[in-house]
C-alpha cells in the first residue's frame, strides 16, 4: 500500500508529540510505502534519524508557512490557530502528491487532540485519523483538590471538549469522512458520537522500543516509591505524600521519591514538613530522563495519582521495568494498567482515595507474592501491548481491513 501521514511534530528523540509522530511513521514504513507530511523545522532531526536508522520506504516532505505567519506560535499563544492553517496549507501539496503515487489511505496522526483535525479527508483515498484525545476528564473525586480557578478551568475545558466533539464543523466532517477512528483512551472514544462507534477503536498512540535490562531479584525488603511528574496541580502529587503518613506505620522504612519540579514545588515541601515526613520523603527536582531511568531501576513502585492523563512514558517506562503502579482508575493510566501489572483507585471523595492508595502500598511493600505477580504483569503488558513494534503490527491489520471495506 502507499500511505499519505500528515504530522505535524515529527522528530525523532524529543518525546511527546514529536517522537509519537517519528515513531507511527517509522511503524507504518515497516510495511508500506510512506510519505509524511511535516514541518520544515523538523528537517534537521529527521534527516539525522534517518542516517542511523534508514528506510527505503519512508519519505519526507518538508511544509511551512509563510515567515511572516509564524507569529501566531510563539509560545502557546496561537497555536490552533497555526496547526489549523499549517493543515490546510498542505492540501495542496497533498493533492500533487496524491496525483503523483494514488495513495490508499491519508492518516492525519499528530496533534493527537480533538481540537486539531485535518483536511486531508478531501482526498480520494480512505481517511484514518488518530491516535487523538481531548475527552480526558479529571477524576472527578479529586476535584476537590484542586483551587478555585483550577476547578474552574476544568469545567471550562470540559464545556471546550465537548463543544468540538459534538458541534465543531471540521471535527464532525472528519468524523463523517473517516474509514477508521483512532481514540487514544475509553474516555475519548464515548465522547465520540454514537452513530461513529462501528468506526472507531482504541489505541494509546504511545509506545516503548524495547523492554530493558532490570533488576529480576530485587531485595525481599522494599521501601522506594516513587513519583515523576511536573508538580502541577493536575498531577495531585499532595494524595501521595498524604498517603505517605498511613504507609509508613506499617512500613517505617519507606520512602517516597519525588522528581520534578514545577508551581507546587515549595508547598509539596512544606506540606511533608508539616506532616513530619521529612525523613521518608525525598525531592529530587528535575532529572534528566536518561538518569532518572537509572535511578528509577532502583525503585519499587509508582504512585502515579494524576487527576487527568494521557498516555503517560512515567506509568510505560515503570511497567516495563517491572514497577507495578498505582493509579487512579481514569483516562490513559486507566488504560494502561491493568489488574495483572498494577492497583487502578477508584473512590468517592480525597480521603477515600488516600486511604486505598495507602493500602495499596502496604500491601505491595510487605505481600511478597502479589508484588512479584504484579511485576512480572507489568513487564508483559509493555512487551505484549505497547512495544512500537506491536504498534506497527496492529496498525498493520488494521489498514488491510479499511482497505478490504470492512470498517
Amino acid at each position: 500500500m502507499k500511505i499519505l501521514v500528515s504530522a505535524y511534530a515529527c522528530e525523532p528523540g524529543k518525546g511527546s508529540e514529536p517522537e509519537v509522530g517519528w515513531q507511527w511513521a517509522r511503524q507504518i514504513a515497516r510495511f508500506h510505502d510512506t510519505w509524511v507530511i511535516t514541518r520544515s523545522n523538523n528537517r534537521p532531526l529527521i534527516e539525522e534519524g534517518l542516517k542511523s536508522d534508514p528506510n527505503p520506504n519512508l519519505h519526507f516532505v518538508f511544509a511551512d508557512l509563510p515567515s511572516w505567519a509564524r507569529f501566531w506560535k510563539k509560545g502557546n499563544r496561537g497555536v490552533h490557530l497555526y496547526h489549523q492553517l499549517w493543515q490546510y496549507n498542505i492540501l495542496p501539496l497533498a493533492h500533487k502528491l496524491n496525483r503523483e503515487h494514488r495513495f490508499d489511505i491519508c492518516h492525519h496522526i499528530t496533534f493527537g487532540a480533538v481540537w486539531y483535525p485535518s483536511f486531508l479527508y478531501r482526498l480520494p483515498a480512505k481517511f484514518i485519523w488518530g491516535p487523538f484525545g481531548g475527552g480526558e476528564d479529571a477524576y472527578e473525586a479529586c476535584l476537590e483538590t484542586l483551587s478555585t480557578k483550577g476547578r474552574m478551568t476544568e469545567r471550562i475545558r470540559k464545556c471546550i471538549s465537548w463543544y468540538f466533539f459534538q458541534f465543531d464543523p471540521i471535527v464532525r466532517r472528519n468524523f463523517d469522512k473517516a474509514s477508521l477512528l483512532l481514540a487514544r483512551t475509553e474516555m475519548t472514544a464515548h465522547k465520540i458520537p454514537s452513530k461513529y462507534v462501528s468506526k472507531t477503536e482504541v489505541f494509546l498512540e504511545t509506545g516503548f522500543t524495547k523492554i530493558p535490562q532490570y533488576n529480576q531479584n530485587k531485595p525481599c525488603v522494599r521501601q522506594n516509591l516513587f513519583t515523576a511528574s511536573r508538580l502541577i496541580p493536575l498531577k495531585n502529587i499532595e494524595i501521595a505524600i498524604v498517603a505517605m503518613r498511613m504507609v509508613i506505620k506499617k512500613a517505617p522504612l519507606a520512602r517516597l521519591h519525588i522528581f520534578g519540579d514545577g508551581s507546587l514545588s515549595e508547598c509539596l515541601k512544606e506540606m511533608a514538613r508539616k506532616l513530619g515526613l521529612n525523613n521518608n520523603i525525598c525531592f529530587h527536582g528535575y532529572t534528566e530522563h536518561a538518569a532518572l531511568l537509572e535511578i528509577v531501576k532502583e525503585m519499587d513502585l509508582l504512585i502515579h495519582p494524576a487527576v487527568r492523563d494521557g498516555g503517560t512514558h512515567a506509568v510505560m517506562e515503570a511497567m516495563a521495568l517491572g514497577i507495578p503502579v498505582i493509579c487512579l482508575d481514569n483516562a490513559g493510566p486507566g488504560y494502561m494498567v491493568d489488574s495483572s501489572s498494577g492497583i487502578k483507585i477508584t473512590g468517592r471523595n480525597k480521603n477515600d482515595i488516600v486511604q486505598k492508595i495507602a493500602d495499596a502500598a502496604i500491601e505491595l511493600l510487605t505481600n511478597d507474592d502479589r508484588y512479584n505477580e504484579l511485576r512480572m504483569g507489568a513487564v508483559n503488558r509493555v512487551r505484549d501491548h505497547f512495544l512500537w513494534d506491536r504498534i506497527g503490527d496492529r496498525m498493520k491489520v488494521l489498514y488491510q481491513k479499511i482497505c478490504a471495506k470492512k470498517f
